[in-house]
């Protein structure tokens, strides 16, 4: 409603058919003599996976009402009838090797294991889209609240065309051609991966597991409509539009200190990132429901860059059971999250770098099975996780200038998408 006597009513209908194929072959080998068996290990995976989304008829319905009186007009900031055909194809290959060598730990009987090996991954993707949308002749029957009337074959009609100029176009009814060439488009991804890894024993508590990853990252959407890129090389002739193409060093360090037998304290630190998704990086602009925000991706978001430290503290009181708490803080750089887009007058969100935010919270793990009440019980089990965690990023420029026309005085919010606690539950049956 928009405060007064007029209502927005606005309906959606959708069908979506998913398949999956995958196709993997794996393998483990293992290399040693008699006296040290398994000193060197192999491990290999690969896989290719062709997935389809099909969206045969997406249709978007709205209308105003006004005590008994309906009316379609979309001169009053929403759209007409509309109606989408969405069909999405993509294919993945996925190739991972790994090696594992064994030796003898630095004061220690317990042995040293290093790791390393390599990974590559490629995704292509190809989306269409469709769209239509259904003009009121002059002569059409009016809408009364009966869609299934108004929509009627009889109430529509083929326009007649001469030329380029419509010539006939009175009489009911009629579907037009309102498809965005922004939003059909095929990407390409490719990530090449190497890392080395070393478990070491150190004395007998103390226990290192460090080493770095590489990744190399080849990223690039390809819209129909290459000029949407014209705007964003008149601002900006040295910038990539829709191109990530990256090469990072992940580095990661962790000690786990023995308390004693069944309990451990852990100290970890370790780099990560985050790629924006295709979705993010392209020119697709999806539309919810009529009336609602229309959310674009950003052709020149780059990626996350997470530092992550943690202190754990578990205590393992059985082979299947366990108290945890850990300390965790994340900091990013560059994180994506969603902002309202103030150049347009619709309502519409973007996707967009922020210049940095932080995480810090508590972690809680547990593991306990039944037995203690009866042997008939020492199989079921019961886990529960749960985190509290405090996120804040800065607003974006934007959105903090609308903000301060109202005197406040707020400058962060919490990080997009990150819940401030989150509990988890199960009751199983285990082996």
């Amino acid at each position: 409603t928009s405060g007064g006597a007029i209502t927005l009513q606005t309906r959606t209908t959708g069908y979506i058919q998913r398949a999956i194929d995958v196709l993997q072959f794996q393998g483990d080998h293992a290399f040693g003599s008699k006296e040290t068996p398994e000193t060197f290990k192999a491990d290999w995976i690969v896989s290719t996976t062709a997935a389809t989304q099909y969206e045969p008829d997406l249709r978007f319905f709205a209308n105003e009402v006004d005590g008994t009186d309906f009316l379609i007009n979309n001169g009053n900031g929403y759209d007409n009838p509309l109606r989408f055909y969405r069909d999405l194809r993509e294919t993945n290959f996925d190739a991972k090797l790994n090696f594992t060598l064994q030796t003898k730990g630095v004061n220690s009987t317990k042995k040293t294991e290093i790791k390393f090996g390599g990974a590559f991954t490629n995704k292509n993707r190809d989306f269409t889209e469709n769209r239509f949308e259904l003009i009121n002749g002059r002569d059409a029957e009016e809408y009364n609240g009966n869609i299934d009337a108004y929509v009627a074959e009889d109430n529509l009609f083929d326009v007649t065309v001469e030329g380029s100029t419509i010539v006939d176009f009175f009489r009911g009814n009629y579907y037009t051609d309102r498809t965005q060439r922004t939003n059909i488009f095929t990407a390409n991804q490719d990530v090449w991966a190497g890392y080395a890894m070393v478990t070491l024993p150190i004395g007998g508590k103390l226990k290192f597991i460090g080493g770095a990853r590489y990744e190399g990252t080849d990223m690039e959407i390809f819209p129909q409509d290459s000029t949407i890129f014209d705007p964003i090389l008149a601002a900006d002739s040295t910038a990539t539009p829709g191109v990530l193409q990256l090469n990072d060093i992940l580095p990661s360090a962790n000690f786990i200190y023995s308390l004693r037998e069944d309990m451990n304290l852990r100290a970890g630190y370790a780099r990560t990132l985050a790629r924006p998704s295709i979705v993010e990086l392209s020119p697709f602009i999806r539309v919810h429901y009529i009336g609602g925000p229309n959310v674009i991706g950003n052709l020149l978001l780059e990626r996350t860059l997470i530092d992550n430290f943690d202190v754990r503290w578990e205590w393992f009181f059985s082979l299947n059971e366990l108290v945890s708490v850990s300390e965790i803080y994340k900091n990013f750089q560059r994180p994506i999250g969603l902002v309202q887009d103030f150049s347009t007058q619709n309502l519409r969100f973007r996707y967009e770098n922020l210049p940095s935010a932080f995480i810090y919270g508590t972690e809680i793990e547990i593991k306990k099975n039944f037995g203690f009440i009866s042997e008939g019980l020492s199989k079921l089990q019961f886990t529960f996780n749960s985190s509290f965690i405090y996120s804040e990023s800065p607003l974006d420029s934007g959105e903090l200038a609308i903000i301060r026309q109202f005197a406040s005085t707020r400058t962060t919010r919490r990080l997009f998408g990150q819940s401030p606690f989150v509990f988890n539950g199960e009751l199983a049956n285990v082996d």
